[in-house]
């Protein structure tokens, strides 16, 4: 919830009305309304008072959760694990292969999304390593209002460029066996049973051949000729 919801919340919480916070604040009741429907917020002296008032925290009005270093640490041991190099800079900011320099919160923020991202085969390290990377490019240009900018992928190491093409045949071999699913969707820009019918309009194509395969190929000769 926002600043204004969770004031509101612990008000109520503690049987108080805006006019009788607004007292114990020393604040006319208008001005303290004003939080309530997030026109304004409070300076930090004001904030550690209502917090005292309302029995709680700032960071439990903010909805603010500071950084558990050990989270931190754990998610730089997961980028490191699948080769992606990460330092931490001396103003606290995280630095990916020495080119990308974002938040804490935003670089836990990537290691988190792409740990729950749909399409992760979570055994396959070569997929995780594509994934971390994706994901911390975005919250990078994110920082950057980059949105809607032209972008470039970050490459793959030679390494990872050897080990990709089996990885990628395993990976298409699970979303066949869900061929609706929003993963396959979101992989092949349709589900199961129309890109399928798209692809048997031409049986002798590229796309076909590493869609069905070469044996599916073999028993689906073309008849056109």
């Amino acid at each position: 919830m926002s600043f204004k919801d969770n004031l509101k919340y612990a008000r109520e919480k503690n049987g108080l009305s805006r006019t009788q916070m607004a007292e114990k604040l020393d604040m006319t009741p208008t001005a303290y309304g004003a939080y309530e429907l997030g026109k304004r917020e409070p300076k930090l002296e004001k904030l550690c008072q209502i917090a005292n008032i309302l029995h709680t925290t700032p960071n439990d009005l903010l909805n603010y959760t500071p950084i558990n270093a050990d989270e931190l640490m754990k998610c730089m041991d997961i980028c490191t694990s699948v080769e992606i190099p990460v330092t931490k800079t001396k103003d606290e900011r995280i630095v990916c292969y020495k080119k990308f320099t974002i938040s804490k919160d935003n670089f836990i923020k990537a290691v988190h999304k792409a740990m729950n991202n749909p399409l992760l085969i979570a055994s396959n390290k070569i997929t995780l390593a594509i994934t971390l990377k994706d994901s911390i490019h975005d919250e990078w240009r994110n920082e950057r209002g980059l949105n809607n900018a032209h972008w470039e992928r970050i490459p793959l190491t030679k390494e990872q460029k050897e080990k990709i093409l089996p990885t990628i045949k395993e990976y298409e071999k699970e979303l066949k066996k869900h061929p609706n699913s929003e993963a396959y969707i979101e992989y092949y820009g349709a589900p199961g049973y129309i890109y399928e019918k798209h692809l048997m309009e031409d049986p002798t194509s590229e796309e076909y051949k590493a869609y069905f395969g070469e044996e599916e190929n073999k028993n689906n000769p073309d008849t056109s000729k």
